[in-house]
């Protein structure tokens, strides 16, 4: 980053967050501190009181000057005539934002929501919370395998396999770091600013067949199922998976999210394909655009979440997608 630069990222931070967390966030940008601890750090909190204090009416000002200043060299600008799906989110964001979305962003508050839209059997059980600290949960009582997150954003998720391997300790410092973090305020992903903030205990998922965990991340465009993403061959530990693209019917068609490799194969359709449609459909309805997650375990149909802005509206698309996407969202959009 030059000079010029420098002094336009300053002029942004240190009137919301502080010196000392412009500080911070420029040690961990050279590798001397870790992004985690600066966000779950109180040179945070101040920075974070500013986008919970900030009105809805200027919210188009705040993310104008964040691509202003802070997200100079990425090619996703906002702009007031969208031409491409990643520039339509960010309008969407702008201009889309509902006290339901941040209902249906928080983990926990949205079970209820999906238990009165299409029944409690697609909810993953819960085994444990809602806590407002980790230091208010009795691990003795959680079952041996267990999935614990916290609800506000994305990432806070930890899978726990062998209880008796887990350090105690150190996963209590872990989840308090995660309730510290207010989720989305570089790329102004509002409907997480006001979600209050907990942790849960989700029963441990696997597929009956081969012990892993299949997601089926269905985009749906004015209430109607258009782009299935499907995510398998998950290794946690190493980050890596595959992923392919598929239109309702199963055609594979030539999109690509540069996080997975490209399935080298078609996988073949789940059995329970158009009972996920018709789910995605009922989640989807009255909104521009969502992206309605849903898994498959045990030969039956889970929810995992509904995503609003994926990839923060910064996602690296390639292949057909440009064109695909685009003509989607911005014709359901308007």
């Amino acid at each position: 980053m030059n000079i010029a630069n420098q002094f336009r990222s300053a002029a942004y931070f240190i009137p919301r967050g502080g010196l000392g967390y412009f500080v911070g966030m420029k040690l961990a940008g050279h590798g001397l501190m870790k992004w985690d601890k600066i966000w779950a750090s109180s040179l945070a909190a101040r920075f974070y009181r500013y986008f919970l204090d900030l009105p809805v009416e200027d919210y188009e000002k705040e993310i104008r000057e964040q691509f202003r200043t802070v997200l100079r060299d990425n090619p996703n600008k906002y702009k007031d005539n969208p031409e491409t799906f990643n520039e339509k989110i960010q309008w969407l964001k702008v201009h889309d934002t509902t006290p339901l979305k941040t209902r249906l962003a928080d983990k926990y508050l949205v079970r209820q929501w999906i238990a009165e839209q299409i029944g409690e059997q697609y909810l993953i059980p819960l085994v444990g919370g809602p806590w407002t600290s980790a230091d208010d949960i009795d691990f003795d009582q959680l079952p041996d395998r267990f999935a614990l997150k916290a609800n506000h954003g994305s990432g806070f998720n930890l899978i726990v396999k062998d209880k008796s391997k887990l350090d105690i300790k150190a996963t209590r410092r872990l989840c308090n770091s995660w309730l510290r973090v207010v989720y989305g305020c570089i790329g102004m992903e509002a409907q997480y600013f006001h979600i209050p903030r907990v942790l849960i205990a989700e029963k441990y998922m696997e597929d009956a067949a081969d012990g892993g965990l299949t997601d089926y991340k269905i985009h749906c465009f004015a209430g109607e199922p258009r782009i299935v993403q499907v995510i398998g061959d998950r290794d946690f530990h190493t980050h890596t998976a595959h992923e392919a693209f598929f239109d309702p019917s199963w055609h594979r068609i030539g999109l690509m999210y540069h996080t997975y490799d490209d399935y080298a194969y078609d996988p073949a359709p789940s059995p329970h394909l158009k009972e996920m449609l018709d789910i995605a459909a009922r989640l989807s309805a009255g909104f521009k655009y969502v992206r309605v997650d849903l898994y498959v375990a045990q030969d039956s149909v889970k929810f995992g979440e509904m995503t609003f802005t994926p990839a923060g509206g910064f996602g690296k698309w390639g292949g057909e997608f440009g064109a695909v996407a685009t003509k989607l969202i911005l014709k359901s959009a308007g």
